[in-house]
């Protein structure tokens, strides 16, 4: 089974929406269930890579795949997968990873 890695801007994607939840909500236990949802859906990516869809609009090497109201973005490599970006759902995908691409 492969494995997988957040990349720096993964992490700093997780670390927002982490910080997001837990202030909104006034408690980290929404955010911990979210970040650990997250986490379920990264392992069964890296267990089965196929079953994102492609995103050739976004990502011209990557795939994408929904978790809950966010959507993980990851690249398949030999012996792993990864995780490239998480966002929400309701972003404008093009645009969050543009801005992404100039932290």
């Amino acid at each position: 089974m492969k494995r997988f890695l957040l990349t720096r801007s993964a992490k700093k994607d997780i670390d927002e929406i982490w910080l997001y939840i837990g202030q909104k909500s006034e408690s980290v236990t929404p955010a911990e269930r979210l970040i650990a949802r997250l986490h379920r859906t990264m392992v069964s990516l890296a267990a089965n890579p196929s079953i994102g869809r492609r995103c050739e609009e976004i990502d011209e090497r990557g795939r994408c795949f929904p978790a809950g109201d966010y959507i993980v973005y990851y690249r398949e490599e030999s012996s792993r997968i990864a995780i490239t970006h998480v966002f929400h759902s309701k972003r404008d995908q093009k645009k969050a990873w543009r801005e992404t691409q100039s932290r």
